[in-house]
């Protein structure tokens, strides 16, 4: 696949995307760079690292970090109203200085045409900010796109209220298309034949975002909008015009993972290691029924499955 026009879109997922870490630690160790790429809620903040060119960054914080008390869980949220920590994680520890802090020449210096989604908690409209716009040791746009809403509060930037980027937009594939791409690489947090729930506690959800109606008509709605958009890009890899990298097995790991359950660091950290593997999982010679694709280093062949997509369409009808 030729790279130039290549957009790289990682959609995040919570502590499930420590699978996104490992992929992006695979590209670094392989050389694979992309032009464009679009972080989308935790995939923000894993894109900053691999930008940054820091291999294994970001696994530090989904493995030895967030079993901390002050990184995330029901204490944090009943203390400050954040599930997830984000003045924490993407402030204190990132920030110069902190413990684990982003090399911010190295993400200034990178020539990729880098875009962070965050949707406008009011109006429930994505806004995609540039990397431009990410000051130094001010990363309230990743702390925007991470901002999962009802657990979190709302993050204000420039005088609007934002919440997660996957709220309206969970997998930004036409963005990639508008701004010029010819070809994206997805990478998922969920299998690829998964179907997305509706949000339980619709009364509770109702409650917390009473201030925002449009966010709230919008989150209930977005297991339908993920279900679809998982749909479109499967169909875009049958075009060849997508590469979709998608766990096999997340081993229980949820989005909400606090680390309680047993030996949840080896959990993570086998999820990651085994996510280095997958973009090149299929690197073989295509058997019938496969699609071959360019490879995007220039080293590899890409395979994928002709996926029965109407069978996912029933799958999703019955739910």
């Amino acid at each position: 696949m030729n790279t130039d026009r290549t957009c790289l879109i990682d959609v995040g997922g919570g502590m499930r995307d420590v699978y996104g870490a490992g992929v992006l630690d695979c590209f670094l160790d392989e050389g694979i760079s992309f032009p464009r790429a679009i972080g989308v809620s935790a995939g923000s903040g894993n894109l900053v690292s691999f930008l940054a060119g820091q291999r294994g960054r970001n696994l530090r914080y989904y493995e030895q970090y967030a079993p901390r008390p002050e990184y995330m869980g029901m204490k944090c949220l009943l203390k400050d109203g954040n599930y997830f920590n984000l003045e924490y994680i993407y402030g204190t520890m990132s920030r110069e200085g902190g413990e684990d802090p982003v090399d911010y020449d190295a993400l200034a210096a990178s020539p990729v045409d880098f875009r962070v989604a965050a949707c406008d908690a009011r109006s429930g409209k994505t806004v995609f900010f540039k990397k431009s716009m990410i000051p130094r040791n001010d990363y309230r746009i990743i702390m925007a796109s991470c901002c999962v809403p009802a657990v979190c509060r709302p993050v204000e930037i420039g005088g609007r209220r934002f919440i997660d980027g996957g709220t309206a937009i969970p997998i930004p594939w036409k963005k990639a298309f508008h701004d010029g791409a010819d070809r994206i690489v997805v990478i998922l947090t969920l299998r690829d034949d998964d179907i997305l729930e509706p949000v339980g506690h619709g009364l509770l959800y109702a409650t917390l975002l009473a201030k925002y109606p449009k966010a709230l008509r919008i989150l209930m709605n977005r297991h339908k909008t993920y279900n679809r958009q998982v749909e479109e890009i499967l169909r875009l890899e049958a075009e060849g015009k997508a590469v979709v990298i998608a766990p096999r097995d997340l081993y229980g790991v949820t989005k909400y993972d606090t680390g309680s359950r047993a030996s949840p660091q080896a959990l993570r950290r086998r999820i990651s290691r085994r996510a280095r593997k997958d973009p090149f999982r299929r690197v073989r010679k295509p058997a019938r029924g496969e699609i071959t694709h360019p490879s995007i280093s220039g080293r590899y062949m890409w395979t994928s499955r002709q996926r029965d997509i109407r069978s996912r369409q029933q799958k999703s009808a019955k739910r």
